[in-house]
């Protein structure tokens, strides 16, 4: 399946891009794991953001409007579902 044709698939089906989806389920994560008292850095770490400055930089952005989507694009390979696993219990 090319590139095009999954995000047109994918949008289809879920009803939002796959950057849209992936930084929905960021930022869900994220919150849940603020009750836990982490430290941002620690937060940005488990739900995939390089540092914690990409963590605000992506919840700064608003409306679920992504910065530098195409950076993300490779991201989107990593379900959103495994990174909720990941954190369950922790």
């Amino acid at each position: 399946m090319s590139r095009t044709r999954f995000f047109d698939r994918f949008t289809e089906l879920v009803g939002e891009p796959p950057a849209k989806y992936l930084a929905r389920w960021r930022s869900l994560v994220a919150d849940l794991l603020r009750q836990r008292n982490l430290s941002t850095s620690e937060i940005a770490e488990r739900v995939g953001h390089t540092d914690e400055d990409a963590l605000a930089l992506v919840e700064g952005a608003g409306a679920g409007e992504v910065p530098g989507v195409a950076a993300l694009e490779q991201a989107v390979i990593t379900s959103a579902h495994e990174i909720v696993a990941n954190n369950v219990g922790k």
